[in-house]
């Protein structure tokens, strides 16, 4: 399946594109356009000028240096609202806590008392924040108690029993986080003692003494790292922070990024790191000083060479933030690495099978890092789509289309399309961009299998309006159109 899979996503990749053949630059207007004052003359007189004075005009003289076009001052992320979205199921977070929903509701996971779809939002709650959304929903309120609700026909909710629950239910205090590891959902409470819901009615505990945990690995109080594999066992000791589930790369108590090998010994890395991002088991490390450097364990799918296997390797100077992806199994796969610069470029890089999500050409066959567009404010990627926002608030778009039947990923410019390349999608003064790419597995009687991919985004402008588009298969994007796939960004209205 791996290889008939592989084989329609290369063949999506190829087609033809004629709509994008302009170059991101030349689709993304700049923030920063040099202007020239006009020339001034000296005035006509009668009297003979002097040659070696120069004429003194209230006019700038001419310049070649650019002149900054302002960019629009947005509110704060605190003062926005957020959406947080997941299997059809949609809940958006107001700035004072008030909490609407909709979407797929067949398990009452919009929790307002019913299993009826809700195509348009729907008030479900004030003060209580979901954090895990799906067929059972998770939330958490301001004073750390756990309340859930949805599916309950396992004990996936913890409470002691299989009944239903369609609207919030009070599950546990003094709660520190909550975790979602494939089916399984894991909290961690401000003790230190770690449950696992969905094995047993009541919750299990797993751990005492955890200070954080990262799914397939913990870290214990006095920095024990502890893996599953898929027992628990402990790997190391002197860790402050994880980066990857597997416990592969940590942060040492000192500070020192450092690779965990096989033995549980420290393979020091480098320090003053402000973020990591493991792709494929390689490490794209940012440090402080905006500097990105990546660190390889195996070379195999990025066909990193064997001189720069296990060395720090730099990339290049002047990043803000980045992001890097990877996932291959037997049915779908991506591949993504991006970096924002503080001046405003998006750089990305990965295998040509990935170009329309990183934003490169069709036949771009290069694995080296390029800048795919300019005046990048902030960006976000669903593993089937990238949008940025742009310094202006526009929000521009690349990656997969609805070509094919098993692709449901409208990417917002009103067509059925693929794209390479950012294209604008006609949205202004934009804040923030909330996108989530659905992935279903699907088992045939007759032995066969495929996926499904199911993709929607919203976007939110400085003064709280929400746009929707993608994939509405009954209703769920909120839009309260019946249509399958809204090809172009919709508001979406609230009842309060």
């Amino acid at each position: 399946m791996k290889r008939t899979v592989s084989f329609i996503l290369i063949l999506l990749l190829a087609l033809p594109l004629a709509a994008c053949t302009v170059s991101p630059a030349a689709m993304i207007e700049p923030t920063e356009a040099p202007t020239e004052a006009p020339a001034t003359e000296a005035p006509a007189t009668d009297e003979p000028a002097l040659t070696e004075v120069p004429v003194v005009t209230d006019e700038p003289a001419p310049t070649d240096e650019p002149v900054s076009t302002p960019v629009p001052e947005w509110p704060a992320d605190a003062d926005l609202p957020r959406i947080i979205q997941n299997g059809g199921t949609a809940f958006l977070i107001c700035p004072d806590g008030t909490v609407y929903g909709w979407g797929n509701n067949e398990y009452g996971q919009l929790g307002i008392g019913s299993t009826e779809d809700k195509h348009a939002p729907v008030f479900v709650s004030n003060g209580i924040t979901p954090v895990i959304v799906g067929e059972t929903v998770f939330a958490l309120s301001a004073d750390n108690i756990l309340w859930g609700w949805g599916r309950n026909d396992s004990g996936q909710l913890g409470m002691g029993s299989t009944d239903e629950a369609t609207r919030p239910v009070e599950l546990m205090h003094f709660v520190k986080g909550v975790y979602k590891e494939y089916n399984r959902v894991y909290v961690l409470t401000e003790a230190g003692d770690l449950y696992r819901l969905g094995a047993e009615a009541e919750p299990e505990l797993l751990f005492e003494d955890v200070e954080s945990f990262y799914g397939g690995c913990l870290i214990r109080n006095g920095g024990e790292l502890w893996i599953s594999s898929p027992e628990w066992i402990k790997k190391a000791d002197g860790v402050s922070r994880a980066f990857d589930r597997w416990g592969n790369f940590v942060e040492r108590s000192d500070g020192m990024l450092c690779c965990v090998n096989y033995n549980g010994d420290f393979e020091p890395i480098c320090g003053d790191v402000r973020q990591v991002e493991i792709a494929d088991n390689t490490a794209y490390i940012l440090k402080n000083d905006g500097s990105l450097w990546s660190y390889a364990r195996e070379g195999d799918f990025h066909e990193v060479p064997d001189d720069q296997l296990e060395k720090l390797v730099h990339i290049m100077d002047g990043v803000a933030r980045i992001s890097c992806g990877w996932e291959m199994d037997e049915d779908w796969g991506y591949s993504y690495n991006f970096a924002l610069k503080t001046n405003g470029e998006l750089w990305s890089w990965g295998p040509g099978f990935s170009n329309a999500l990183v934003g490169k050409a069709q036949d771009n066959e290069s694995r080296d890092p390029e800048c795919v567009a300019e005046g990048v404010r902030s960006f976000f990627t669903n593993g089937a789509h990238t949008f940025i926002v742009t310094y202006d608030g526009r929000v521009l778009a690349t990656g997969s289309g609805i070509e094919f039947d098993f692709m449901h990923c409208p990417l917002g410019d009103g067509t059925e399309e693929t794209r390479f390349g950012f294209v604008d999608i006609g949205l202004k003064g934009i804040c923030t961009v909330f996108t989530h790419l659905d992935v279903e597995y699907i088992d045939y009687d007759d032995g066969t299998d495929s996926v499904e991919l199911f993709a929607r985004t919203y976007a939110i402008d400085a003064e709280g309006r929400i746009f929707a588009w993608g994939w509405n298969g009954n209703g769920c994007l909120g839009v309260g159109s019946g249509d399958e796939n809204v090809l172009s960004p919709t508001e979406v209205f609230l009842t309060k």
